[in-house]
């Protein structure tokens, strides 16, 4: 089982963070970026397909659960304020933005064919 998954009422002991600070965190970063043995986890691709038919069941209710589970995170919504948002995407620096817009365009191109 990847490291990152977890089972039912299985509860991680301790909280992997999504925002790293260099370079405190570089080793954690180091490690989450590390090239992967396999490409593909079938366990994994059953449990995120299971996560998918929860929430196409359950709706957001199925998102709240599913970030308190494997986040640790107790969210009281699933909606972001469209201003954050806006702000988030003016505060990209340039060469993000267009490696982002570059990767939207391809995938778009991908779902077309």
């Amino acid at each position: 089982m990847a490291a990152s998954a977890l089972e039912p009422n299985e509860t991680r002991t301790t909280m992997i963070p999504r925002i790293y600070t260099l370079p405190s965190d570089q080793a954690l970063l180091d490690t989450r970026l590390a090239p992967r043995t396999r490409l593909c986890d079938s366990a994994l691709l059953g449990q995120v397909q299971s996560l998918f038919d929860d929430v196409g069941q359950r709706g957001d209710q199925a998102i709240l659960d599913a970030t308190a589970r494997f986040d640790e995170t107790q969210l009281t919504w699933t909606k972001v304020d469209v201003a954050w948002v806006d702000q988030a995407v003016d505060d990209l620096s340039p060469g993000l933005r267009r490696a982002i817009d570059t990767a939207n365009r391809h995938i778009a191109e991908v779902n077309r064919a």
